[in-house]
C-alpha cells in the first residue's frame, strides 16, 4: 500500500476515493496543482515533512493509474510500490539504452535477436541448447527469454509483498502481461498486434474467445518477398500431444488451439528444458512459462518456429532452480518484501543476485546464491559488485550445504530494539 497527496489531501492507495482522486486530478485543468505526490519518503527520519515525490496519471480505458515519473525510481524508499533496482543490479542493465531504447514520444522500442518472418533473417530455431544464455549477452539485442523477463519485469511480477498472497492468478498475469506490451514496438510493429496471449478460459465464453484469437491471428499477412509474419506466443505449457503425423504443443487457457511442432523442436524442447519439466513432473504447482514465435497457415494451422521457458512457482515468481525456489519459500513464509531479479542476456557465469531483500535490517540486502563450479574471476566480479553497491551484500555458497540464516526484516530489528531498551522504574521520591 501506497499514501499519495493530491491536491491539498492525502490519500491510500487501498481507499475507495483513490481511484477517484485520480480520474478527477486527470481531468484538471491545472495538473500541476494535483499532481500526485508519493510520501513514501516521509517513513525515514528526518523526512516527516516531505513535500513528496511528483508522479503522472496514466489513463487506460476507464482504468486511471499513478506511476512515476521517467528516471524518478531511485527517489522512492525500498520499501515503495514505486522503487525500482538499479539497473546494475539486474540483467536490464545490461540492455537498457541498446537492445530496450525509450523513446521521448513514451514508447519503447525493442531489439530482438530473433526473426519475425518465416524465412527471413537467421533461420527459425527450435530452441536453444543448455548454454542458451551463453551465447546472447552482448546486450545489444533481446533473446526470446530475455524478452520474456523484460515483460514480466515490466509487469512488476517478480515483486513480492506479503499483501500478495492468495491474490495472483492468470486473469491477473494476463491483463499485467498486456498493459506491459502496451507502447512498446518491435520491428516497426506494435508488439501488442503481434503477441498471442491466451485469454483466461471461461467454457461459457469459449466461442468469443475463439472468435477474438482468429482477429489476432489474421494480423499475420505476406510481407515483402512473400515472407509470411510471425507472431510471438506467451503461454503457459500444458502438455505435448503426440499424434499420428508429429505433435501438439497445447497451452493452458488454449486447449482448442493446439500449436504443430514438428520432430526437430519437439525433440530439442525435450532436451533442452528436461530439467523444468522434470521440476514440473515433481511439483504440479509450479508454472512453466513458455515464449516462442509461430507462423498462421491460409488453412488455420499454427506452427512453433522457436521456443525458449521460464520456470515460476505457485505465485508466478520465476526462479531457475530449486535453490532458489528454497529461498522464495523462506521469504513468502516469513511475509518478507523482495524482488525476484532476472538475468535477461545475463550469462549464468556472470554473478548477479537472485534476489534483492527491500525489508532488510539494517539496509536493503542483495541475495546472491554461489554455485560449487564458480571460478576465480566469478569471485573477483562479485567482490566487486559487492564493493559498488549501496545494498549489503549476502552469500549462500552451495558447497558448504548449509543456508545461511537470512537477513532479518526491519521490523523484527524494531521488537529487538524495543525488548533490549533499559526499562524506566517509577520509584517514590523520583519525581
Amino acid at each position: 500500500m501506497a499514501r499519495y497527496q493530491i491536491a491539498n489531501f492525502e490519500v491510500d492507495s487501498s481507499d475507495p476515493a483513490f481511484p477517484v482522486a485520480l480520474a478527477q486530478a486527470y481531468h484538471s485543468p491545472n495538473i500541476e496543482e494535483v499532481r500526485p505526490r508519493c510520501l513514501c519518503r516521509r517513513s525515514e527520519p528526518g523526512h516527516e515533512r516531505d513535500e513528496g515525490i511528483p508522479m503522472y496519471i496514466a489513463r487506460h480505458g476507464d482504468t486511471y493509474l499513478c506511476k512515476r515519473m521517467p528516471n524518478s525510481a531511485q527517489e522512492h524508499t525500498a520499501e515503495c510500490d514505486s522503487y525500482e533496482l538499479p539497473p546494475e543490479m539486474t540483467g536490464y542493465g545490461a540492455v537498457m539504452g541498446s537492445a530496450i531504447q525509450e523513446g521521448p514520444d513514451g514508447t519503447t522500442t525493442l531489439k530482438l535477436d530473433f526473426s519475425l518472418t518465416d524465412g527471413g533473417g537467421r533461420a527459425p530455431t527450435a530452441a536453444g541448447d543448455s548454454k542458451r544464455t551463453e551465447v546472447a549477452s552482448d546486450g545489444r539485442k533481446l533473446s526470446l527469454r530475455a524478452t520474456l523477463h523484460y515483460l514480466w519485469h515490466q509487469a512488476e511480477l517478480n515483486q513480492w509483498a506479503p499483501g500478495f498472497a492468495g491474490k495472483r492468478n492468470w486473469w491477473t498475469v494476463w491483463n499485467r502481461i498486456q498493459a506491459a506490451a502496451r507502447d512498446k514496438a518491435t520491428k516497426g510493429l506494435p508488439l501488442a498486434e503481434i503477441l498471442l496471449l491466451p485469454e483466461p478460459f471461461r467454457v461459457e465464453a469459449k466461442d468469443e474467445i475463439a472468435a477474438r484469437r482468429l482477429a489476432a491471428l489474421s494480423k499475420i499477412t505476406s510481407g515483402e518477398s512473400g515472407k509470411k509474419r510471425l507472431m510471438l506466443l506467451i503461454a503457459e505449457y500444458k502438455e505435448l500431444q503426440h499424434t499420428q503425423y508429429g505433435h501438439n504443443f497445447i497451452a493452458k487457457h488454449m486447449p482448442d488451439f493446439p500449436l504443430l511442432m514438428d520432430d526437430s523442436i519437439y525433440n530439442r524442447f525435450s532436451k533442452a528444458f528436461s530439467g523444468e519439466l522434470q521440476m514440473l513432473r515433481a511439483h504440479p504447482g509450479f508454472h512453466l512459462m513458455t515464449i516462442g514465435t509461430f507462423s498462421f497457415s491460409e488453412l488455420g494451422i499454427a506452427s512453433l518456429k522457436r521456443m525458449d521457458v521460464m520456470m515460476a512457482d505457485e505465485n508466478w515468481l520465476p526462479f531457475e532452480d530449486m535453490y532458489e525456489k528454497r529461498i522464495i519459500d523462506a521469504l513468502t513464509a516469513g511475509r518478507r518484501r523482495f524482488d525476484k531479479v532476472l538475468r535477461f542476456n545475463t550469462p549464468a557465469s556472470y554473478p548477479q543476485p537472485g534476489f534483492v531483500l527491500r525489508d532488510a535490517a539494517p539496509k536493503t540486502t542483495a541475495l546472491y546464491i554461489v554455485r560449487p563450479d564458480a571460478d576465480e574471476a566469478y569471485y573477483r566480479h562479485l567482490d566487486e559488485q559487492a564493493e559498488r553497491s549501496k545494498y549489503l551484500t549476502w552469500r549462500w555458497e552451495l558447497s558448504q550445504n548449509a543456508i545461511p540464516p537470512l537477513p532479518i526484516s526491519m521490523e523484527e530489528a524494531k521488537a529487538i530494539d524495543r525488548e533490549n531498551a533499559p526499562q524506566v522504574s517509577f520509584t517514590e521520591g523520583w519525581l
